[in-house]
């Protein structure tokens, strides 16, 4: 996914949210589909040898008295920091992954002037089972006018039909910087009248 920022500032305060909110965006999949949660066993297996070995490896190293007590702290620290580390990685990826296809989709119906400001970010992705319905939320600095004048490009890129409108997202539905799409699987045609004359 490019961005397409000239400003270094911006770009650093972009990729703060956009790391943020793919973590987010992770989180709620090992929540909503617990079988990803396997992806920790590598986690799991790691932390277990390095605890395992830790007082070994605290022993191996000869040193003064005095600094005895700091390297087991670190060891012991670096013991939770890696793990923690590994764990925030493989959730953030698995958000990552998830919005990929629909950030790529969005980022190609505006133009390189609206995303100087950076990417719409995805992030929420959820479907209601029983109605069929997928709900996206995006975080977007482009104006919610220019949303409105790319649905039906938006609907064509996910092959669905917008449910109702587009509208803010946030707490209270009043956040411009989140946009909510509600669709449904498949298009629907638009009514263009009778073809053929019935007289005839």
């Amino acid at each position: 996914m490019k961005i397409y920022m000239n400003n270094d500032y911006l770009q650093q305060k972009y990729m703060q949210k956009l790391r943020w909110y793919h973590f987010k965006l992770g989180f709620r999949q090992f929540i909503v589909c617990p079988a990803l949660l396997i992806l920790f066993i590598p986690v799991i297996i790691l932390t277990a040898f390095i605890w395992l070995n830790m007082d070994s490896a605290i022993a191996t190293v000869d040193m003064p008295q005095l600094f005895e007590q700091f390297w087991s702290i670190m060891c012991k620290f670096f013991g939770v920091f890696i793990p923690a580390l590994l764990s925030i990685g493989i959730i953030s990826g698995v958000g990552s992954l998830v919005a990929r296809k629909d950030e790529s989709l969005i980022q190609s119906m505006f133009a390189v002037t609206e995303l100087r400001k950076g990417n719409p970010i995805l992030i929420f992705k959820g479907k209601d089972k029983r109605r069929g319905y997928i709900t996206r939320e995006f975080y977007t600095l482009i104006p919610f006018e220019e949303w409105k004048k790319k649905q039906d490009a938006i609907c064509d890129a996910f092959n669905e039909h917008i449910i109702g409108e587009l509208h803010h997202g946030g707490k209270h539905n009043d956040n411009s910087n989140r946009i909510i799409i509600v669709t449904a699987k498949g298009r629907i045609a638009k009514d263009k009248g009778n073809i053929y004359d019935d007289d005839i």
